[in-house]
């Protein structure tokens, strides 16, 4: 992965057989809430990654790096987990601050 300069790239993967676009949007939602300075919002770009079939797959990387996975880590989705949502705005504010 290479970031681009002056970009945070948050990569949402999700399970398209699962019918998890709309967990994909209310953590789409959540982060843009949160950056929503018009500064902010134009250096974190975020990506939809539907994935074909089922997967169970609800990943978020930051600028490449894993930090929240409902299949490998057992995270659950974002939305709905305090500790989960800190630590994806953490990541964030983490790569932020090396733009």
């Amino acid at each position: 992965f290479k970031a681009k300069a002056g970009i945070v790239q948050v990569d949402i993967q999700w399970c398209g057989g699962c019918g998890f676009e709309d967990k994909f949007e209310e953590a789409k939602t959540l982060i843009d809430a949160y950056f929503n300075d018009a500064k902010e919002k134009k250096k974190v770009v975020i990506n939809s990654l539907r994935d074909p079939g089922i997967t169970g797959n609800f990943e978020i990387r930051v600028n490449g790096d894993l930090v929240h996975s409902m299949k490998t880590q057992r995270h659950g989705f974002m939305h709905n987990n305090p500790e989960r949502i800190s630590a994806v705005y953490s990541a964030i504010d983490k790569a932020l601050k090396k733009c």
